[in-house]
């Protein structure tokens, strides 16, 4: 989860000198570096692809910070994008994780 929280500031962060469909590339990369080197499978057998119980969840994770309203401002004023940027930057990351 702390993965994700920092990986979320990060794609945030890059919001300020990027194009969004630029992040959403890195973003793709960086889990796809991630599963070649923490993930087990055999090449061309994907029902082989398993990661191991600490990584399990955080595709996910990307799955919806990618369609989150964080790098998503399709129907939202710029004054609630840098409002919901903001709020993610400035709190710390042990509040950002679940419990």
């Amino acid at each position: 989860e702390c993965a994700a929280v920092l990986m979320a500031r990060a794609a945030v962060h890059r919001t300020d000198t990027e194009e969004t469909t630029d992040i959403l590339r890195w973003l793709d990369r960086s889990l796809i570096r991630l599963c070649g080197k923490f993930a087990e499978y055999r090449k061309d057998d994907p029902t082989s692809f398993q990661l191991s119980p600490e990584f399990s969840i955080y595709p996910q994770f990307m799955f919806h910070l990618r369609r989150s309203h964080f790098l998503q401002v399709f129907n939202s004023s710029p004054d609630e994008s840098a409002y919901r940027r903001m709020i993610l930057v400035r709190e710390n990351t042990t509040n950002l994780v679940g419990d």
